[in-house]
């Protein structure tokens, strides 16, 4: 048995491990349950030619059985508990228990769930009034229960072509049969046509592809274009893909996506297996000829154009008297000036913060008070992104503030400097003047080597470090105190 996971504790948020079958070729990859954030999870098993054979996006509880390069993939796996043998009557029908116990003790779902298992349990309490054939959902996919609470009668599941004969209902009608299960996901499986592809394509946030889409291209030249659209209620899209004449096409999935981290697509083969997969990618092409695939990423085809410099407008540094903090009137620029460091963060009922509306009030004039040039407005930084990733930008860290404003780009810049909008930090900087005890050298600088010890002490005029080392001690936006200790024990801070 190999164990594993992916810990951010090691400084990666992907692992890569070596998985061999054992003296029978075979062996079975199972990715439990246990993560309270499984839609972040993505994988896949790739083979020794490269190719992706099993892949999973914001999955668990999920297994992939091999065998000799062939897999089996089953998203809700059996009981572990081995079947007794020769179990003929109801209360040891499904794995030596009776379908009732599993019910009541709350490890399987529904009657449905344990006939994917291979149960039969129609003779138990809880299951005598569903509809399934023994090892698999009986109608299009589900349960006849299923379909007549959604509408639908037995006549017109008859007319299906459905055996629901063990299902109390009544009521008549003549339904075009249905032409897709009600299951939400798509579980890959064996297409019709053995030429032709299936793509599963996801968005893992469920808000659509934002922009990015993806595009087939067979070698006759014909052309299919789609994405992920949350304005169709779902947040996937099935769709069959078939190449030319010669057995071949290209997907690509393109870069216009203002989110592409969120994307996850899988392209699946006849005998439904991944032959090629993306999590988070964009810009990617995967051409597929007879079967055999072979990926390409995209370098930029030129250099960006640098943005030309604005002449500086000459501004005459005051506070604004129509500033005031949003729905609050009477708490305008004077209001700020009483307690600087914690209101000029604040937001105006125009947008705009205190650090803009009230400039002086939070101590941003300089002393000479003549025509100067107007002070940057305070904004997210477009050029930061977690361990230098340009998808991990401000807008990734907006999603979990509390998570990820204390993140650097690789290089000590700290997202809480870099995107001071999203973590609340405006106006929020370290004195570059406040000395522990006038002594030079001490400054914040010095307090950031031990900010838990530092942060208390103060310069000449009794101002602590706390309040001159703001950014440093913890004491901006959205980041733990470095020096908060519970009931100022030793130990137990944050």
């Amino acid at each position: 048995v190999t164990v594993g996971t992916v810990d951010s504790a090691d400084g990666q948020d992907w692992v890569q491990s070596t998985l061999c079958p054992g003296s029978g070729g075979c062996g079975v990859l199972y990715v439990d349950d246990g993560s309270s954030y499984a839609s972040e999870q993505n994988w896949a098993l790739v083979d020794a030619a490269g190719s992706a054979i099993a892949s999973g996006t914001g999955t668990a509880d999920i297994e992939a059985a091999v065998c000799d390069g062939a897999v089996v993939v089953d998203d809700t796996p059996s009981p572990t508990i081995l079947a007794t043998d020769g179990a003929t009557s109801c209360e040891d029908s499904c794995y030596g228990y009776s379908c009732d116990y599993w019910i009541e003790s709350a490890q399987a779902d529904s009657c449905e769930e344990m006939a994917t298992w291979g149960c039969d349990c129609s003779c138990s309490d809880s299951c005598k009034d569903h509809c399934y054939e023994s090892g698999e959902l009986s109608c299009y996919g589900d349960s006849c229960d299923t379909w007549i609470q959604n509408g639908y009668s037995c006549d017109d599941i008859a007319d299906w072509g459905c055996d629901c004969s063990n299902c109390d209902c009544g009521g008549g009608g003549s339904t075009p049969s249905p032409t897709v299960s009600p299951t939400t996901y798509p579980s890959f499986g064996a297409t019709d046509d053995g030429t032709c592809y299936t793509l599963y394509a996801q968005d893992s946030y469920g808000d659509g592809w934002n922009g990015g889409s993806w595009t087939w291209t067979d070698d006759d030249g014909a052309v299919t274009v789609g994405t992920v659209d949350s304005a169709d209620g779902q947040d996937w899209v099935q769709s069959t893909l078939c190449p030319g004449s010669g057995g071949c096409g290209v997907l690509y999935v393109d870069d216009g996506s203002s989110y592409a981290s969120e994307q996850y697509w899988s392209l699946v083969d006849a005998a439904g297996s991944a032959i090629a997969s993306g999590s988070g990618t964009a810009d990617i092409e995967a051409a597929v000829c007879d079967g055999v695939v072979s990926i390409d990423t995209f370098a930029p085809t030129s250099a960006p154009t640098p943005v030309p410099t604005s002449v500086p407008t000459v501004w005459v540094c005051e506070d604004s008297a129509d500033w005031y903090k949003a729905g609050k009137p009477s708490k305008d620029c004077d209001w700020v000036m009483d307690d600087p460091d914690d209101r000029c963060s604040e937001e105006g009922d125009d947008g705009t913060l205190a650090t803009e509306g009230c400039p002086d009030a939070c101590g941003l004039c300089p002393e000479d008070e003549s025509a100067t040039t107007a002070p940057t407005p305070c904004t997210d930084s477009t050029e930061w992104g977690y361990k230098g990733k340009s998808s991990k930008d401000c807008d990734w860290v907006a999603k979990k503030p509390s998570k990820y404003c204390s993140k650097d780009d690789g290089d000590d810049w700290l997202a809480l400097s870099a995107c001071p909008v999203t973590c609340g930090t405006c106006g929020c900087t370290d004195s570059d003047t406040w000395l522990y005890k006038g002594k030079s050298g001490k400054s914040c600088d010095y307090v950031a080597k031990k900010p838990s010890k530092y942060c208390d002490s103060e310069d000449d005029d009794g101002t602590t470090a706390g309040e001159a080392c703001p950014m440093t001690c913890g004491n901006c936006g959205c980041q733990d105190s470095l020096t908060w200790l519970y009931k100022g024990k030793s130990g137990k801070d944050c």
